[in-house]
């Protein structure tokens, strides 16, 4: 394949290859330039480094576009994956450092970001809509999956890392001593987290506070009560119960209740003394959040079929005391 291809002058801060060539394959990169260019457009107004990223992204899928592109067996460029990258690149905030691109062996595309020894953050592109994440930040760790489809997806993951916790020592040892924490520390902290966006119930609220604990603890070795009473602040909410439960304790909260004709009677067990934490609940088809804690509380609801279903997001267990209080 023969294709004569050169620069051609914009409005557009950065340049774009323009194709002359007269092949199937030559039009193929054409429609893909094209596209490149539109996705641009919609990138210009979130920083020039985005659109350095989508030409970086574009090259890359044109230095990987055939299998054995490595010389021991690599696949060609996922297309899946390379489109994924695309909208990953587009969803991101204009002060992200640019990352490096790549393809890795098995063709899907890869951002890492380096901040120095032991300091790395890798988000590989899959071709299933779901996106695998692995950073190193010196002794600290973090993995996992998100996925393309949305917050339910993601929930499920995060749900689903359930079967690794042990819940036989706290997330955090003894202070003062040589005494690590629990070996499930990031499978019971995922979820501990994903409880909390749930008390929260305000996504927005819950981002913009993610983003401002980086930027204010950027490049800083902090401690965990920083880091506790800057979200407490942040989210205007009492969260002192319940990180000396998740963090502090092994033990899983578990909601005990009773359904009494139209009486719904519940209290937090197997917690620490003053935990209180609210709870989103469904009984007898109505939704309704309740504000439990070790005394028992009582409230009225609609009388028929006795359910109760609790909103699985929330890393709890549950107790019918039909027997009695």
């Amino acid at each position: 394949m023969n294709i004569l291809s050169r620069n051609i002058r914009n409005t557009n801060p950065i340049v774009f290859p323009q194709n002359w060539g007269v092949s199937e394959s030559a039009n193929e990169i054409q429609r893909e330039t094209e596209e490149l260019q539109n996705n641009f457009s919609r990138s210009i107004t979130f920083g020039e480094h985005l659109s350095k990223m989508l030409e970086n992204l574009f090259q890359a899928k044109q230095e990987h576009a055939i299998d054995n592109w490595d010389g021991y067996g690599a696949k060609a460029i996922n297309e899946q994956s390379y489109q994924n990258a695309i909208r990953f690149v587009l969803s991101l905030m204009p002060d992200i450092p640019a990352p490096e691109i790549g393809v890795e062996p098995d063709g899907e595309v890869v951002f890492e970001w380096y901040g120095g020894k032991r300091k790395v953050f890798s988000i590989s592109m899959g071709s299933r809509n779901e996106l695998t994440y692995a950073g190193l930040y010196g002794a600290s760790k973090t993995y996992g999956v998100e996925y393309f489809y949305g917050k339910d997806a993601g929930s499920e993951y995060i749900r689903g890392t359930r079967s690794n916790i042990g819940n036989t020592r706290s997330i955090i040892g003894k202070y003062d001593v040589n005494a690590s924490g629990s070996g499930d520390m990031y499978s019971k902290g995922s979820n501990m987290l994903h409880t909390l966006r749930q008390i929260v119930n305000d996504d927005e609220k819950w981002r913009s506070m993610l983003r401002d604990l980086n930027k204010e603890f950027y490049h800083q070795t902090v401690t965990t009560n920083q880091i506790e009473e800057y979200m407490a602040k942040s989210l205007n909410l009492d969260l002192d119960a319940f990180f000396d439960q998740y963090l502090r304790d092994y033990r899983v909260p578990v909601l005990e209740y009773r359904i009494d004709g139209d009486k719904l009677a519940y209290r937090w067990t197997n917690c620490i003394k003053g935990f209180d934490m609210p709870l989103k609940i469904n009984v007898v088809g109505e939704d309704m959040i309740i504000m439990p804690n070790t005394n028992f509380k009582f409230k009225e609801i609609k009388e028929g079929e006795i359910s109760i279903r609790i909103d699985p997001d929330f890393y709890i267990y549950s107790n019918n005391i039909m027997g009695g209080y």
